[in-house]
């Protein structure tokens, strides 16, 4: 049988060969993105490949995924997904390119917007806030913000753990921003500054994270950032070994004013030790 350029089997022939993977599995697929599952020296791995005609398109997509890939190997953090294999060029008979691909740390668990939707015990919701917290100092410390911490974002672990995944809006504070900054951010864990012509920062991520706490001690999203947070602190439990209240923390992850905020994860950290 003649295997076609661009037909699966020659797609995954290429990923095979580009990242020295086997029995590719596919596990989900959104816009230009697929993600499978693969065997590497034995080892469960992920792959995600991005598959763009030539063309500008192609030079957006690989400069995104550059820029993916580059935070992911920047970061070391068991909060963090961890990147396993340099970026690939895939093309057509080695010539003409029409995608790339790399391989991740494989995630057992849970997506955490399959485990949202009526309250948590705040226990249970203090763990996402430290789990998320660490997640955030450890990208803030090199400079990166995240720009989509949301739900689809997140997965929890079999042993129960939080970590965060798919940097791909990811961004460095002290470079200019990307092309796609007008696109950024997920609807319903938006900050403030993800308004049209603000700059999303470390404190813009502390927001998202606060949407997300409220979400599980509520089941529900926050009001609009301008309203007044129907959370009484006194009717939350404390975190374990924590100096304030859950909600407290939380009325301050969601201020409107940045300024106002944590400064990053880092000082997030700090109010939770």
């Amino acid at each position: 049988m003649t295997v076609m350029p661009g037909s699966p089997q020659a797609i995954f022939a290429d990923l095979a060969a580009s990242l020295g993977v086997t029995e590719l599995v596919p596990l989900a697929q959104g816009g230009q993105k697929f993600v499978l599952r693969a065997l590497r020296e034995g080892q469960p791995v992920a792959v995600k490949a991005m598959l763009v005609p030539p063309g500008p398109a192609y030079a957006a997509a690989l400069d995104r995924a550059r820029r993916e890939t580059g935070i992911l190997a920047a970061v070391d953090s068991p909060r963090v997904v961890r990147l396993l294999g340099e970026l690939r060029e895939l093309r057509y008979d080695g010539v003409l390119p029409y995608g790339v691909a790399w391989v991740e740390e494989l995630l057992d668990g849970t997506d955490l917007d399959k485990l949202l939707g009526t309250p948590w015990p705040p226990v249970e919701a203090a763990r996402l806030l430290l789990h998320l917290a660490e997640a955030l100092a450890a990208l803030h410390e090199k400079g990166i913000v995240h720009r989509d911490l949301n739900p689809v974002n997140v997965r929890k672990r079999a042993d129960g753990a939080y970590c965060v995944m798919d940097p791909g809006l990811a961004h460095r504070a002290d470079e200019p921003d990307p092309a796609d900054a007008h696109c950024i951010g997920t609807v319903g864990y938006l900050s403030p500054e993800h308004a049209p012509g603000a700059k999303v920062v470390p404190q813009s991520d502390v927001y998202c994270l606060g949407i997300l706490i409220y979400r599980a001690l509520t089941g529900d999203l926050p009001p609009k950032p301008d309203a007044a947070l129907p959370m009484d602190p006194s009717d939350m439990k404390l975190l374990p070994e924590g100096p304030e209240p859950l909600a407290t923390i939380v009325r301050r992850c969601l201020h409107p004013d940045p300024t106002h905020r944590y400064l990053n994860g880092a000082a997030l950290l700090t109010e939770l030790a």
